[in-house]
């Protein structure tokens, strides 16, 4: 693994990328987890308004595909039953 920086554009799909890879458990809750991302107002991506903004990307390079980072490649994922218990299913 590269040192990222967090805050920079890209840093988040290549740790879980990476992760996957490296046949590391990636379990997506994206649909039992309500995660808020704290921000000031009318401000949508910190990380992009940096000078350095693409300091992660130029370190990662152009073959690591984020697409294998993203919640949706997880081959796990939390899901709820009529019950509302949350539980984990394969994809």
């Amino acid at each position: 693994m590269v040192d990222v920086v967090i805050g920079r554009v890209a840093y988040d799909s290549y740790l879980v990328g990476t992760a996957r890879m490296q046949n590391v458990n990636v379990i997506d809750t994206t649909k039992t987890v309500l995660a808020v991302h704290i921000s000031e107002r009318k401000v949508l991506s910190h990380g992009r308004r940096n000078s350095d903004s693409l300091y992660n990307a130029k370190l990662i390079g152009g073959r690591f595909r984020h697409t294998e980072g993203y919640p949706t490649a997880a081959r796990l994922a939390t899901t709820t039953d009529f019950a509302g218990e949350v539980f984990i299913i394969r994809r």
